[in-house]
């Protein structure tokens, strides 16, 4: 019998009814005894977050701790951002990309010399709303 190893929010990839996926550490069973079950919460709505039902997990089903999971998660989310932007970018009108430049001009966006790309990607994501 010992501790377990993994705090709350620790992302680990586990077998879940045959199938390797991320899980995220919810909670213990005991927290000083890794034979027994460990709470981890699913990624749901098509891996999009994590769901708030928590499953009990053997330390037989862990496979390995994800300690970098966010930080990849996040470079992905970003990477299909911009692409995303991009996309939108290259349709706009010669006109329309002239008004998303005043626009950031007129919020101020010019000061930290953010591109139009940028303010495009801002509001997407609606970071827009804090300045």
């Amino acid at each position: 019998m010992q501790a377990w190893n993994y705090e709350i929010n620790d992302v680990l990839l586990i077998t879940h009814k045959g199938i390797e996926q991320p899980a995220r550490v919810a909670g213990y069973i005991d927290s000083l005894d890794n034979t027994k079950p460990l709470l981890v919460n699913l990624r749901v709505s098509g891996g999009q977050r994590w769901g708030a039902r928590q499953y009990k997990v053997q330390m037989s089903q862990i496979v390995k701790p994800l300690p970098d999971w966010y930080k990849e998660q996040l470079e992905q989310w970003d990477a299909e951002l911009s692409q995303h932007v991009d996309e939108i970018w290259a349709k706009m009108s010669d006109a329309q990309k002239r008004r998303v430049h005043q626009e950031a001009v007129s919020l101020g966006y010019g000061r930290d010399e953010r591109s139009p790309l940028d303010i495009l990607i801002d509001r997407a994501v609606g970071r827009d709303r804090e300045r």
